[in-house]
């Protein structure tokens, strides 16, 4: 036998005891659970068969026999005290015995009766005894059929002499009534024992269920701590990882910017390709790895949908314009409610597949109310899904016209994160097309509440700057040294003075050393000692200017960072962050300049 058998065997022995232990605990609940009402019985009924028998029966002798039941019912009631008293799982066999001890005096009581008050000749009497009898016994079965030792013991010692006593009358009659008595002891015993088999399989099956909860319970217990353990894991690799990423993928671009002979920029630009699809396939997981363990927790407030939407085509009218695609938002005043980060990725999911599949033509974001919801609906003029794979786009790494696993178009995961957002979030999403002419992705969501609701941060910020110097000062506040020289090195590539440094106070001194005022501040959001970045840009802000732009970014992917950034109204860049963005936002900055 094998070690993994023998275990088995083992820990099956092991919870067929533990049942039975708890079933003989239920047993002996149960039964003394019965005890007064048993006793009760006893002398009531003692009392009329007493008064019945009283014109029949010597007077001392009835008295003999009721005062006997009166001890028997002091001695069980002392037996019913001590098991209240000092039962426990130890002692149960014991307390089981004392029961059925206590069950046979009664019995021996009723026993006596059959053979001390039978009246020979007195036929109205003997059917006294035994209606009495048999009306004990039926009773015997609603009160002890969950122990079927005590059953038997009351039930055979109080009805066995009142067989024999009828035979002893040596007449018809009495043998008829002495067979009936005998079947009549053996049906309640036959109905008995079936009684107290269903009595103990339920028991055996209510402590099995209970048993194999307790497990489950168990199971859960390890498994959300799994889930913890790995939440944790997720949130320590996404900000981690991003790291390196980030700086990589920096390092990449100004390699790129400084390198002439066409070769070498060829080798570059392959190197960065293979960043930007390492990002966005580990982007993808994260994201999926997050949804799948449940850490997300929506933060659902009532806010205006334009500016999410104005945000998301904002960083997408670049990708559409280099392929000729018209990228428009078509809405009006419309207030939602739901978690913004989480539908923004919705939005941001849809606008992209819109465009890796639309050759020509325009891609359309709409929305509209209708029953108390918002539909908002992404409808592209690309190449279409055939019906068949319209359930399909919503697996794992599906792709139409992508069976060679070409990178460039996409992973096939963006669906699938929106099928897990909008079962976090309980929206309907919907998709129709036609092949060849396009397709319509839609998302519906509640309508909010129009006397109370937020202004999300749009795409564009009109910085606000008191001077037109055309050497733009850029602050980086970043404890990451590779991330935050990557960073540094990027901007000073564009011809931008960069004041760098791991917490706010290193950046101030080199301000104030080089008598510098910042046009910019670009902060990670997790710094040393419990730090945030937005306290960082508040320290800078509160030493120049209440105006200066600022830019949050960030590896951190728990919805608690997400939303203080997004309370706080400074624009947020995840990391990895492409150059691109980078440049965008020091565009926007160098605009003002000009124009001041």
């Amino acid at each position: 036998m094998t070690v993994e058998k023998t275990n088995a065997l083992s820990e099956q022995t092991e919870h067929l005891t533990e049942n039975r232990s708890e079933v003989l605990k239920e047993q002996i609940r149960l039964l003394y659970k019965q005890t007064w009402s048993m006793l009760a019985v006893n002398m009531v009924v003692g009392a009329a068969l007493v008064a019945g028998m009283w014109p029949a029966v010597p007077t001392l002798d009835l008295t003999l026999w009721y005062g006997y039941l009166v001890v028997v019912f002091v001695l069980r009631v002392i037996i019913y005290s001590s098991y209240e008293r000092n039962a426990s799982e130890h002692n149960l066999k014991l307390y089981s015995r004392l029961f059925t001890f206590g069950v046979f005096l009664s019995a021996s009581a009723w026993a006596s009766a059959s053979v001390l008050f039978f009246q020979s000749g007195e036929f109205q009497y003997q059917l006294l005894i035994v209606f009495v009898l048999t009306g004990m016994g039926a009773g015997a079965v609603t009160s002890m059929y969950t122990y079927k030792p005590a059953f038997l013991v009351y039930f055979l010692t109080a009805n066995t002499p009142i067989i024999f006593r009828l035979l002893l009358e040596q007449s018809h009659i009495h043998t008829i009534l002495a067979g009936l008595f005998v079947l009549f002891i053996y049906a309640l015993c036959f109905f008995a024992s079936r009684i107290n088999k269903t009595f103990l399989d339920a028991l055996n099956i209510k402590f099995e269920n209970i048993s194999l909860v307790t497990k489950l319970r168990e199971q859960k217990d390890e498994a959300e701590k799994a889930n913890h353990s790995k939440s944790k894991f997720l949130a320590a690799a996404s900000h981690d990882l991003r790291q390196p990423l980030h700086a990589l993928n920096l390092y990449a671009s100004i390699l790129s910017g400084n390198i002439e002979k066409p070769q070498n920029k060829k080798l570059v630009g392959q190197i960065t390709h293979s960043v930007e699809a390492l990002q966005s396939l580990f982007n993808a997981l994260l994201d999926i790895s997050r949804l799948e363990a449940g850490t997300l927790v929506p933060e659902r407030r009532n806010f205006r949908i334009e500016p999410v939407l104005e945000r998301v085509v904002n960083d997408y009218e670049a990708d559409a314009r280099l392929k000729g695609i018209d990228l428009r938002i078509i809405s009006s005043e419309i207030i939602c409610y739901t978690d913004a980060s989480l539908l923004e990725q919705i939005l941001r999911n849809y606008i992209s597949n819109a465009i890796r599949y639309t050759n020509s033509g325009e891609i359309t974001i709409s929305c509209h109310t209708e029953d108390g919801h918002v539909k908002i609906s992404v409808s592209d003029t690309g190449i279409g899904i055939p019906e068949d794979q319209l359930d399909a786009i919503y697996g794992e790494f599906f792709q139409l016209r992508n069976p060679e696993r070409d990178r460039s178009k996409g992973l096939g995961l963006g669906l699938a994160i929106v099928q897990r957002i909008s079962n976090l979030l309980d929206h309907k999403i919907a998709v129709s097309s036609v092949c060849g002419e396009g397709s319509c992705f839609s998302v519906t969501i509640p309508s909010g509440s129009t006397s109370s609701y937020i202004d999300l941060p749009r795409a564009s910020v009109e910085w606000m700057q008191n001077s037109s110097r055309k050497n733009i000062n850029i602050v980086i506040i970043d404890d990451d040294a590779d991330v935050r020289e990557s960073t540094e090195a990027l901007f000073a590539s564009w011809g931008c003075s960069v004041y760098a440094g791991s917490t706010p106070q290193d950046v101030l001194e080199q301000l104030k050393k080089n008598n510098s005022i910042p046009d910019a501040v670009i902060a990670d959001y997790r710094l040393r000692g419990g730090r945030t970045g937005i306290g960082a840009i508040d320290l800078i802000k509160s030493q120049y200017d209440d105006q200066i732009p600022a830019l949050i970014i960030t590896g951190d992917t728990a919805s608690e960072p997400l939303q203080a950034i997004q309370n706080s109204g400074i624009p947020l860049l995840n990391k990895p962050v492409s150059p691109a963005k980078f440049r965008t936002f020091l565009n926007s900055i160098r605009k003002v300049e000009e124009s001041a």
